[in-house]
């Protein structure tokens, strides 16, 4: 019985390596999720705190692929820009 002595505290030491792989698992698939959902996400790109050269970028390329008409074009433009730019 002498030889059997650690038995218990290897199986232990497994039981909290699992857990601890398990955790970082979960943790490692969260990070990938994360960032594969805000990089096909469209309010990332315009996000609260974007700049606004961004957001005129995005206007910019929904007028060229005729989204937005030149009247919706320059509305929206003069609101991103601002009063008297």
């Amino acid at each position: 019985m002498a030889g059997h002595h650690g038995d218990g505290n290897h199986a232990l030491l497994w039981v909290i390596f699992a857990v601890l792989l398990a955790v970082l698992l979960v943790a490692l698939i969260s990070l990938v999720l994360d960032v594969y959902h805000r990089s096909n996400s469209p309010v990332a790109a315009v996000g609260a705190g974007a700049a606004p050269g961004g957001a005129l970028a995005i206007l910019d390329s929904r007028y060229a692929s005729g989204e937005l008409g030149r009247r919706d074009y320059l509305r929206a433009r003069a609101d991103i820009i601002g009063p008297g730019a």
